[in-house]
Parts: structure tokens; sequence; C-alpha cells
């Protein structure tokens, strides 16, 4: 009790310190407290060497975020950097620390239960000491703060000293879970806080670069119009398309601003042609962006296949210009979109189809989740993962859906309208 009464009060100043400062710099934030979280550890608890593990996101693996030091046994490496450090990766279920990843639960690993011979381990603790490597070691999973009580990520303490005097230098090393248990509950809610300001972060500075385009479309084309006007010309129509969309991209970026922007709003519904409300418009203020960004040609048809709806216009359009936007930003240079209208048994679809970068079936299941971005999507360009959940929250809260119909050659996305929707069947 004294001593979590000590580390309590240390956890609180540390939680105190990291959590009230405002920083443009929140990863740098987080490591500077999960190396205090490492000094208190080897402190209070007697280890010499101690790495964390943490969550990737939308991923099944943990990467290591702060340690003593790790060598990686494959290549000797020395891992002491943040940069190297995450490197330092286990899926879920592999060796023993994937292990505690997967089932959440702690373990104590000594002589008794550990096989030297056959257990090799894929990382291992530098000792700060004698720059040795030992055992026996702990881990501890770091367990959310929700309902669900998800696996954050894994606390792993090696190389422990006993104290040469006092009442605990006999104390048994399962009794080292005991404090290491109040460690993981008191700092898995600063962590989860630190994370979400690390992606807060990022897409502000993603979103500040997406604006240069707009922001550059806008002055140039004012100053064409302004040539034009002082030349006696007329203005040309494309300059006034080239307005509109540029307004809509930053419309667009804008609204990924909100704290949560895939959280459902209220609806304002209104009876909506697709085709004449919403679809003509954005698509003909996108199409010249698409033309100067990859010389890419957006076509649609069928669109009069679907009804007249009662849907909220704004929230409609906002889904179909991010499909659309997704589909330029990740489309092949020189390619066509296509964008079709169809009726199902239960509803209407709309197929929005591109040749680009297409989906990988592992993941599918994330397309549509806020701060998702696939391994292909980061390469291409940037982005915070938004878009898509931006549509599909805005498709579901009028009780549609938004799924993969084909993930590639061609790529298709499809929102789906409830037949409910309908007001009448007239085209």
């Amino acid at each position: 009790m004294i001593k979590h009464s000590a580390m309590l009060d240390q956890l609180n100043r540390m939680a105190q310190k990291y959590l009230t400062r405002l920083s443009r710099f929140p990863e740098k934030d987080r490591n500077a407290y999960l190396n205090d979280l490492i000094a208190l550890i080897t402190s209070q608890l007697h280890f010499r060497s101690v790495s964390i593990f943490q969550r990737r996101p939308f991923s099944q693996a943990i990467s290591c975020v702060a340690s003593t030091g790790l060598i990686e046994r494959r290549t000797s490496a020395v891992l002491r950097t943040p940069v190297e450090l995450t490197s330092a990766e286990y899926g879920s279920g592999e060796g023993r620390t994937g292990e505690c990843f997967a089932n959440g639960q702690p373990r104590v690993f000594n002589k008794e239960n550990l096989d030297s011979r056959t257990d090799v381990a894929k990382y291992y603790e530098l000792d700060p000491v004698d720059g040795s490597f030992g055992q026996p070691f702990v881990l501890y999973p770091i367990l959310s703060d929700d309902k669900r009580q998800s696996v954050l990520g894994v606390i792993r303490c090696v190389n422990h000293q006993k104290p040469k005097r006092g009442p605990i230098q006999d104390r048994p090393l399962t009794l080292e879970l005991q404090p290491l248990e109040f460690i993981s509950q008191q700092v898995a809610p600063v962590l989860q806080t630190l994370e979400t300001r690390i992606i807060r972060e990022r897409a502000i500075s993603t979103i500040k670069h997406d604006l240069i385009s707009p922001s550059n479309m806008i002055r140039d084309t004012t100053n064409r119009i302004l040539e034009h006007i002082d030349g006696g010309r007329s203005v040309r129509e494309y300059d006034i398309k080239d307005l509109g969309a540029a307004s809509a991209l930053i419309r667009n970026l804008v609204w990924q601003l909100d704290p949560d922007p895939s959280e459902p709003v209220a609806l304002s519904p209104k009876p909506t042609f697709l085709m004449g409300d919403i679809f003509a418009r954005v698509v003909n203020m996108l199409r010249h962006y698409a033309y100067e960004e990859k010389h890419m040609q957006i076509q649609y048809v069928d669109i009069e296949k679907i009804p007249k709806l009662n849907v909220d216009r704004a929230l409609i359009e906002r889904a179909i210009h991010n499909l659309v936007v997704n589909a330029i930003k990740y489309g092949n240079e020189g390619s066509t979109i296509w964008i079709r209208g169809r009726e199902s048994r239960a509803g209407y679809c709309l197929d929005v189809e591109n040749e680009g970068i297409g989906i990988e079936q592992d993941e599918e299941r994330f397309i549509g989740i806020a701060g998702y971005r696939s391994q292909g999507a980061q390469k291409v360009a940037m982005g915070v993962g938004l878009g898509l959940a931006i549509t599909r929250s805005a498709i579901e809260s009028h009780g549609g859906k938004m799924f993969v119909t084909q993930r590639k050659g061609p790529t298709i996305m499809t929102l789906y309208f409830p037949r409910g929707l309908a007001l009448d069947g007239r085209r």
C-alpha cells in the first residue's frame, strides 16, 4: 500500500505534466511520458530493463514505443531511438509478448517455465548495466478503460534485481504483478488521450497541406477572371466551375476538422433528385479538378434510375463528393471514373468505379473506419482517413450502407439507399 501510494503520487504528477501542456508535438510528449514511466518502474520495482509495446492502429500487432534498449536477435542490431524501436513488432499470438497481447493475461517467465533451448527471442532487452540480456521477465497487458477492456499494449520487464536489504528482499517475482496491474490501470487513459492528440495533430497537419491546392486554385482562377474583366472579355465558364470545385474541396476539408466528423448528425431531409439537385453540380465542379490533377475523366450514366429520395442534401452531397475525390486521389493517371445508378431488389445503388491502387482483402474490413488509411493509399497521397468515414456515417444515418462491391480491376465503391427513402416511382 505504501508503494502504491508513492507510485500514485508520481503517476498523477506525470499525467498532470503531459496532459495539461499545450503542444504541437504530442508524439514527443507520449515518448517522454513513457520514458518517465520506465524510470518509475526501474526505480520502484527494481527491473533494470523495461520495454513498452503499444497497439498499431488498425492492426492485430503491437510495436515498441519506448525501451531501455532492444536488440534484434536476427541482425544483432541495437534499437534505441523512437524510430528504431517502432520496427520491433509482434503480431497477435506471436512469441510470449504477442501471446500476452492476444489473451490479455499477465505472465511471469523464469527458469522453471522458460526453456532457453527452445525459446528464442525475436527481440530482447539490452541490460543497461552490463550489456547482457537476462531472465526472468514479466509481461503485463495495458487494458483500455472502456467496457470492452481491449488490450492497448504490453509492459515487458526484465532483469529483476532484488533489494539487498529490507523486508522484500525475498519477495517472489509473481508479487511484482500487483504493482504492475496498478500502473497499467493508471497509464491506460493517459496513453489513450495522448494517442488521440497524436491522431488529431496529424489530421490538422495533413489538412493544412491539402488546403494549399484549392487555395492556389482560387488564387489563380481569381487572377484569370480579373484579367478577363480588365480586358473587357467575358468570364469563362470553367473558371466559375473551378471556383466552385475549390470551394467544395475547402468546405470538405474544414468539415474534417470537427472533433469527430464521422459522428452522426441531426438530419434535415427534403425531397431530392440525386441527378438534378446534387449529382450534376458536384461532378461538373470536380471534372476540371480531376483533369488538372491527373488528366482524368469523370463520366456518369443511369443516375436518373434513382427516384426522388427523402434525404438530407448536405450529407448526401458530402458522401458523393468524398467518394469522387477518393477516386481521383487514388486513381491512375489518365484513367476514367465511371459513376452508375442502378436499382436493386431492396433499394437503389450508386456505384463509383475507378482504376487505381485497389483494395486488398485484409484491408476491406477497415474501409470507412475513421483514421484508417491503407498502406497503398499512404504511398500515393497524403490524407487523414476521414473521407470515407464521413461518407459511411452520412449514408448510414439514412438507413443505407456504403460497401466495397469490387476490390480491384476496377475498384467499385457503392452507396446503397433503402427503398423506403423513395417518395414515388417517377423518374
